[in-house]
C-alpha cells in the first residue's frame, strides 16, 4: 500500500466517524437518555462498534463471509436498543422499530444465504488481504447503518409521541411496496 492510499483511508476513516459523530450529537438532542448518555448517540455508538467487533475475526481469517450478516445484526442491535431504553413506545414508535427489524432480518438472512451458496463477495476481492482497507469497508457499514436508521433512532428515541396519523399511514404503504419490490428483485 503506498502512502498515499494510507492517507487517503486515514482521511475517509476520520471524516466517517466524524460524520457520524456529529449526526449522533444532533440526533439526540431533546431525545430520550440512559443515564446522562443519549439513547440515540449510544445507537450511534453501538452501529460503529458491532462493526468494528466483527472486523477483528473477518480481518484475521480474510473473509468478508459475515459482512452483510453483521449489517443485519447492527440494525437489529441498534433498533432493540433503542427501543429497550426509550421507554414505552407509541404506535408510530412500535411500528418504525417493526419495520426496520423485519427488513433488516429478511435482508441480512438472503445477503447471507447468497454469499454461502458463491462462497465469496467479488467487492472484497482486492481488500480483505488489505487490512486498513478492509477496516474501513466495516467503518463505513457501522456509519450507513446510523445514516439510514437515522430516522428510526430519531422515532423512536425522540421522546414525543404521535398518532398514526395519515402521513404514518402512508410511509406505511410506502415501506410494503418497497419491501415487495425488493423481495421480488432479490
Amino acid at each position: 500500500m503506498t502512502e498515499r492510499t494510507s492517507i487517503q483511508i486515514a482521511v475517509v476513516l476520520t471524516v466517517a466517524i466524524a460524520i457520524g459523530v456529529l449526526i449522533s450529537w444532533a440526533g439526540s438532542d431533546g431525545g430520550s437518555r440512559f443515564g446522562a448518555f443519549p439513547v440515540f448517540a449510544l445507537c450511534g455508538v453501538l452501529a460503529f462498534a458491532v462493526n468494528w467487533l466483527a472486523f477483528i475475526p473477518a480481518a484475521i481469517g480474510k473473509t468478508e463471509h459475515y459482512y452483510d450478516l453483521t449489517g443485519g445484526l447492527t440494525y437489529i442491535t441498534v433498533i432493540v436498543v433503542a427501543v429497550l431504553l426509550s421507554g414505552p413506545l407509541d404506535l408510530r414508535q412500535a411500528l418504525v422499530a417493526a419495520m426496520v427489524l423485519i427488513w433488516a432480518l429478511r435482508l441480512a438472512s438472503f445477503l447471507f444465504l447468497r454469499i454461502s451458496k458463491s462462497g465469496k463477495d467479488s467487492r472484497f476481492d482486492n481488500i480483505k488481504n488489505r487490512p486498513a482497507r478492509f477496516f474501513l469497508a466495516w467503518t463505513l457499514q457501522g456509519l450507513w447503518v446510523l445514516l439510514t436508521a437515522g430516522t428510526a433512532f430519531a422515532v423512536i428515541t425522540g421522546g414525543k409521541t404521535a398518532p398514526l396519523g395519515i402521513i404514518g399511514l402512508a410511509g406505511i404503504a410506502v415501506w410494503a411496496v418497497g419491501m415487495l419490490f425488493e423481495i421480488v428483485a432479490d
